[in-house]
């Protein structure tokens, strides 16, 4: 029987649970593992490999499906900051972004983020 939480889960869900994730690190992933005592260093080798490219393949399913925009905020002089997850994990590119200006709002391609911040 196929478990339930997976099907009925939503696109955001799933990008949350990707977030979630992508923050195991490989040296988090190999403490976890060596935790484990396996005495078997290469066995223990192996499952960091498959366990880091597992969540990689999570991440790139998910954290470019839907809109990757996150942690917004409104500074005090009107400036929008976010983040991508998906460049932040460098799972997908930098999107194309709304500017306001005047009355009317253009579209330019996102310049490369140099910081986990941006600010449009």
């Amino acid at each position: 029987m196929r478990n339930q939480a997976f099907v009925n889960a939503r696109a955001d869900d799933k990008f949350w649970a990707a977030q979630k994730l992508v923050a195991l690190t490989t040296p988090l992933l190999r403490a976890a593992v060596h935790a484990g005592q396996f005495g078997d260093p290469a066995a223990e080798e192996f499952l960091v490999r498959a366990l880091g490219e597992r969540r990689d393949a999570i991440a790139r399913a998910y954290l470019t499906a839907i809109n990757p925009i996150v942690d917004p905020t409104l500074d005090s002089d009107g400036s929008l900051t976010f983040r991508n997850a998906a460049v932040d994990g460098a799972f997908g590119r930098a999107p194309a972004v709304i500017v306001p200006s005047g009355r009317r709002s253009t579209t330019r391609p996102a310049r490369p983020i140099a910081s986990r911040k941006r600010r449009m």
